[in-house]
């Protein structure tokens, strides 16, 4: 990566993306006020950070989930935020969700809701394009991107150039492949 320096270990790239993290919430607590009720252009907007991911469900579906934290967690709270800090406020089962499905599913939610003060997700196309088609809609909300995965991202992008990253990176995905077939067939 260009960096003369001896590579930092894991916990300290954690410690510096949850300081990031904190530091993000925190500016936007400051710009936002802590209410948990705001009135932006005509709409209700409720004083939370929506986290949105999909993850890889049994069988055959995804799912979606969106999580609700409050915007103020972090001045009402002496610690990270915890499951008991967070709500379920949707999920979903598709066989898959592209940018058009996503924002279809959390403008329903929004129009229940009201709309969250940001989206915290991570970098798949699909997410983005969700966000950018509620937008497109005039159902504009901020949108963090989860830190860990951009700086993950960036370490692939970096160390796919490096001869011995294919091997391993094989090796790995046959071990995922090898368990994912006796999960797939314990469920059956």
């Amino acid at each position: 990566m260009g960096i003369d320096c001896k590579t930092p270990c894991p916990q300290t790239i954690i410690n510096w993306v949850t300081r990031y993290s904190c530091a993000k919430i925190w500016k936007y607590c400051a710009d936002s006020g802590p209410s948990s009720l705001v009135i932006e252009n005509n709409k209700l907007m409720n004083g939370a950070i929506w986290i949105v991911d999909e993850s890889i469900g049994l069988g055959i579906g995804k799912i979606l989930t969106v999580l609700e934290l409050k915007i103020d967690h972090h001045s009402t709270h002496e610690g990270p935020p915890t499951l008991k800090d967070v709500n379920c406020i949707a999920i979903s089962v598709a066989r898959s969700w592209t940018g058009e499905t996503i924002a279809d599913f959390l403008q329903e939610i929004i129009h229940i809701t009201g709309k969250p003060a940001s989206f915290l997700k991570d970098g798949g196309t699909n997410l983005e394009k969700g966000v950018r088609l509620l937008n497109e809609r005039g159902l504009f909300c901020h949108s963090i991107d989860d830190v860990s995965h951009v700086v993950a991202n960036l370490l692939k992008k970096e160390y796919t150039k490096h001869p011995s990253y294919a091997r391993k990176f094989k090796l790995v995905e046959s071990f995922f492949r090898k368990n994912q077939v006796q999960v797939d067939r314990r469920m059956l």
